[in-house]
């Protein structure tokens, strides 16, 4: 799976982050976490343990420099050394005949949640929270039931989980939105060079025939004594400058190669917006069109041969057909490939591919080969929002829920409930401020609001609550964090991050006064500060994704459009180059050498002449039934003009066919002028033949 640079960047961040989160669990987990009570577990648990964490540390030192795999890989081995540490607690402790509490460290799953997410996704991260929710409620029943610190505790958990794995996710999904953006965007700058790149090659070949190779085609047909060197040395530059590559790249060329060697004739119609078939699918249409011809000449030697190709805005159609004999494809031996694989096979194997065989004994045969691009994805950007506002709106409820249990809980183990009660309706009325925001990104004004109301919250709250205050009893420290978490990630990332340094000092000027738990304090203000860093550094991202994506457009733009100029260029010019050298080289070369040239060849020079600019000037007129007609007068001493001026609108696509065979009856008439033309729009007809003087017209 391609990992675009948006997406690999994030990944790597998202993984520093919980590097970080990994090294503070880690620290409060030995250092801070109150020891007392926890069940007993043996060594090899402890080292178990320690390993997941050391794992995701170690993946995130080396995030910087390593590829989106390894991260993901990297993160997956520490998720599962976790989940191994969480399923080996029961029989490493003795857990049915055991007691005690469970360890901190093991509490801590936003963590292990925002590497499930990095490792495979925002679904496995939900599981991961599902299953360590089920088994923690199990553990604290089996070990003795709920405490309020230790409801709190994992309720708080569970809900920092779920917000990191929320907010893991809708970053993730932004890099990924931010490459497809720069891919469509870079599709449609390829698209736009290609076209000026032809239309400037396409210019450029004119000059190049006008100024060389026509004038040395006229000087040849003329063969005037006193030009002769002059037209020699015409000749000798016009050689000198036709440069004909062997490798065509352009597949309609390919086509047309393909058709000449089966003496079939070739008729193509594309419109303005037509699209274009990337590699494997012109590939497919060479493949299954030659092979279509073989099997012509193969079985229906002798009979006439067309092709004929459409592209339009809904993809390309080839169709192969011969007036031979025919056959019943229903009597085709199973063992015979040249119809099953080389040609059904090829076409299916490419998405929107197909084709089709249809043939009656007597009656000849048509292969059908239709390409359709495949329906575009759904806009990601629209996808993105809509499931970032569902998620979003989920997390706050699984918040409020949250919150409400927890301030019950506490106001019931409390001698006196209202000010738990206050503070959750302060907390809940902090919330709403951020919720009713109108617009996707907060003023400052509301963000500043929020967090000054959510530190007179705490303030009162912390007042209010009897010391000393425990993870429990301080509940409300937590809570007020994830709010200012919805605060970051509504574009005011530094506000969060101060609101949340304002709280902590009022926490720690409250716990200097007072007196309390140092340990629960701790566990409680550093969870805080865990859940508010990592939705500001969200935040950041977001931010900085939506900056860098004009620079990272312009820059990925500016090589394709480059690339794209380039290549669309050196694809007119070898198409140009290949038409030069097929019909003007072995006349030039005979010139350049000095031969005179008898009247017959003269005449196939004027021919010639009239063949190349027929390139810049006949458009759509150029068949391969107008082209030899064309041709054919032209020796006769036919003087031939062929005009497209049609213009985009009309003649329909449907209709070229018909036109360019009428025209070529038209040619076949002509003895001394024709003027053929595609009309514009505008004209009750939809093509003109001027033949000696008199009109005819096509259509109406």
């Amino acid at each position: 799976m391609n990992v675009g640079r948006a997406e690999l960047a994030t990944l790597r961040l998202l993984m520093v982050a919980v590097g970080i989160s990994a090294v503070v669990s880690m620290l409060v987990g030995t250092l801070v976490a109150d020891p007392s009570g926890r069940a007993g577990v043996p060594f090899w648990h402890l080292m178990l343990s320690g390993a997941a964490y050391a794992v995701l540390t170690l993946v995130a030192a080396a995030a910087p420099w390593s590829s989106a795999r390894v991260v993901r890989v990297g993160a997956g081995i520490g998720v599962a050394a976790y989940a191994v540490g969480m399923f080996s607690f029961a029989p490493a402790t003795g857990l049915v005949s055991g007691g005690g509490t469970v360890p901190w460290s093991m509490t801590s799953i936003g963590v292990v949640a925002l590497a499930t997410v990095v490792a495979g996704g925002e679904r496995l991260g939900w599981v991961v929270i599902a299953s360590w929710s089920v088994m923690i409620a199990v553990y604290r029943v089996v070990l003795g039931g709920y405490s309020l610190n230790g409801f709190v505790n994992d309720a708080q958990a569970m809900l920092s989980a779920g917000l990191l794995c929320v907010v893991g996710a809708s970053v993730l999904r932004a890099a990924v939105e931010l490459d497809a953006a720069t891919d469509r965007a870079e599709a449609a700058i390829r698209r736009e060079a290609t076209e000026r790149g032809r239309l400037a090659a396409r210019a450029r070949g004119a000059a190049f025939v006008h100024d060389e190779v026509l004038a040395a085609l006229r000087g040849a047909a003329d063969a005037l004594p006193l030009t002769a060197d002059a037209v020699r040395r015409q000749a000798l530059r016009a050689t000198g400058i036709v440069d004909h590559r062997d490798g065509e790249t352009d597949w309609l060329a390919d086509l047309r190669g393909a058709a000449l060697r089966a003496d079939a004739r070739v008729d193509v119609s594309a419109t303005a917006d037509a699209v274009t078939a990337e590699d494997d699918v012109a590939r497919a249409l060479v493949t299954a069109s030659r092979q279509a011809l073989d099997n012509s000449i193969r079985h229906a030697d002798g009979s006439r041969r067309r092709v004929s190709v459409s592209l339009d805005a809904d993809g390309a159609r080839v169709e192969i057909s011969d007036d031979g004999s025919g056959f019943d494809p229903s009597a085709v031996a199973a063992d015979r490939l040249g119809i099953a694989l080389s040609i059904i096979g090829v076409m299916r194997a490419v998405p929107g591919g197909d084709a089709v065989v249809l043939s009656t004994p007597g009656d000849g045969t048509t292969v059908q080969l239709t390409w359709r691009p495949p329906l575009p994805a759904p806009d990601p950007s629209d996808r993105t929002r809509g499931a970032l506002r569902l998620r979003m709106t989920a997390a706050a409820g699984l918040f409020l829920v949250a919150q409400s249990f927890i301030a019950i809980a506490a106001a019931l183990g409390s001698s006196w409930p209202l000010p738990t009660l206050f503070t959750l309706a302060g907390v809940l009325a902090a919330a709403e401020v951020v919720r009713r925001a109108p617009r996707s990104v907060l003023s400052v004004v509301r963000a500043s609001v929020t967090a000054a109301l959510l530190w007179v919250v705490v303030a009162v709250a912390l007042v209010a609550t009897p010391a000393p205050i425990t993870y429990g009893t301080g509940w409300f420290l937590p809570a007020a964090g994830f709010v200012l978490v919805f605060v970051a990630l509504r574009g005011r990332p530094m506000i969060a991050l101060g609101g949340a340094a304002a709280m902590l000092l009022v926490l720690a000027a409250d716990a200097s006064v007072r007196g309390g738990a140092p340990v629960q304090l701790v566990s409680a203000g550093v969870r805080t500060a865990v859940v508010v860093g990592l939705g500001a550094t969200a935040a950041f991202a977001l931010a900085r994704l939506r900056r860098s994506t004009i620079a990272v457009a312009d820059k990925v733009l500016q090589v394709a459009r480059r690339g794209a100029w380039d290549a669309a260029v050196q694809r007119e010019l070898d198409i140009h180059a290949h038409e030069v050298d097929r019909y003007a080289r072995p006349l030039l070369e005979r010139v350049a050498r000095g031969e005179q040239l008898a009247d017959a060849d003269r005449a196939l020079a004027r021919a010639v002449e009239g063949r190349l600019r027929d390139g810049y000037r006949a458009g759509r007129l150029l068949s391969e039934a107008v082209i030899d007609a064309a041709m054919a007068a032209r020796i006769r001493g036919v003087d031939v003009v062929l005009l497209d001026d049609a213009g985009d609108a009309t003649p329909a696509d449907a209709d070229l066919p018909s036109i360019t065979d009428w025209m070529s009856g038209e040619l076949a008439r002509a003895e001394r002028k024709f003027v053929g033309r595609l009309l514009p729009a505008d004209r009750p007809h939809r093509a003109q033949a001027l033949v000696d003087g008199r009109s005819s017209t096509f259509g109406g």
